[in-house]
């Protein structure tokens, strides 16, 4: 049976597939020490939903993206604007293959689809809050998930 984390898990080689952001990205789980990089991506999946069937052997499932853009403050000025254009770039109604990860072969059970994106800048948030020397940009998508069960 296909699981949310086989979602979370194709999206996670989607990502690597498109993002052309040029940084390390980060995914739900991970633990990193990025203090000797100057821009990095976070990526979480904040709220899924699963919908009732509508089709016969048709699980859906509507998920938020949320990819959160860092950058320090004192890199190029040119750097926040090519990640978030790199990310609206990666996702922005773009369309991959969700695979059942039990199983060995890895096949694919169903696709996902994304939305458009939302942009939100978050820096000053960021340095009120934490003090921080962070660019922060927040770059948004909603997306639906349709997968055999």
């Amino acid at each position: 049976m296909v699981e949310s984390r086989d979602l979370l898990q194709s999206l996670m080689g989607f990502w690597e597939e498109t993002f052309a952001g040029g940084c390390p990205s980060i995914y739900p789980g991970m633990k990193c020490d990025f203090t000797s990089e100057s821009s990095w991506v976070e990526l979480q999946v904040p709220s899924s939903l699963e919908l009732p069937s509508t089709r016969v052997g048709l699980k859906s499932m509507r998920f938020l993206l949320d990819v959160h853009c860092f950058a320090k403050r004192g890199t190029d000025l040119k750097t926040m604007p090519g990640l978030v254009d790199a990310t609206r770039d990666a996702i922005s109604r773009r369309v991959w293959a969700v695979r059942d990860f039990a199983d060995v072969a890895k096949p694919a059970v169903g696709y996902a689809r994304m939305g458009d994106v939302e942009v939100r800048d978050l820096s000053r948030i960021e340095q009120r809050v934490l003090g921080s020397e962070l660019q922060h940009v927040l770059v948004s998508a909603r997306g639906i998930a349709q997968m055999m069960q």
